[in-house]
């Protein structure tokens, strides 16, 4: 069996016996019969934390092992930087952000619950907030591209270069 699935059921169980257990009305001034089972339940539930809790652990870190391959978040985060450093507002701009747009970013946004997974809600969420403000910024340099407004276009596109170099995984 699965020790995940294992930790799971084994603190299921003990919140269950320990809840029936501690419903028991004990006479005032008497001592419940049925402490020892109570408190072997409270351990068992410890224990059951800390097995679920390990083979969370594990797979976390098999994800962080995957985090370095052709189709993990890291390296469309790192396209993405690479992608918009290499824009100019000019010509065929609209065919390029919407070609960025519908890639890398697609293939981050995707991919970007791993991202969580590996490095935690606060870390991970950092680097996600981040990039929503680059793609944020392209968006709107698109926009302003399309509406004709090229200087508009081109101090949004800046902005969203500017932020994008720090998009980077957290140490």
């Amino acid at each position: 069996m699965n020790m995940k699935i294992f930790g799971i059921v084994l603190y299921t169980l003990s919140v269950l016996v320990g809840i029936t257990l501690s419903a028991k009305v004990v006479p005032k001034g008497e001592w419940p019969t049925n402490m020892p089972l109570f408190i072997f339940a409270v351990v068992t539930c410890i224990v059951g934390l800390v097995i679920w809790h390990r083979s969370n652990r594990h797979e976390v870190k098999e994800m962080l092992a995957e985090m370095d391959d052709k189709d993990g978040p890291m390296t469309y985060l790192e396209q993405v930087k690479s992608e918009i450093a290499a824009l100019e507002v000019s010509g065929d701009y609209l065919a390029k952000v919407d070609a960025i747009s519908e890639g890398s970013i697609f293939n981050f946004i995707e991919e970007s619950k791993k991202l969580l997974d590996v490095f935690g809600q606060d870390k991970g969420a950092e680097i996600i907030l981040l990039f929503a403000q680059v793609e944020r910024s392209l968006n709107r340099s698109w926009s302003a591209f399309s509406d004709g407004h090229e200087q508009e276009a081109q101090i949004s596109l800046g902005k969203a270069q500017k932020l994008a170099l720090g998009l980077q995984a957290p140490v």
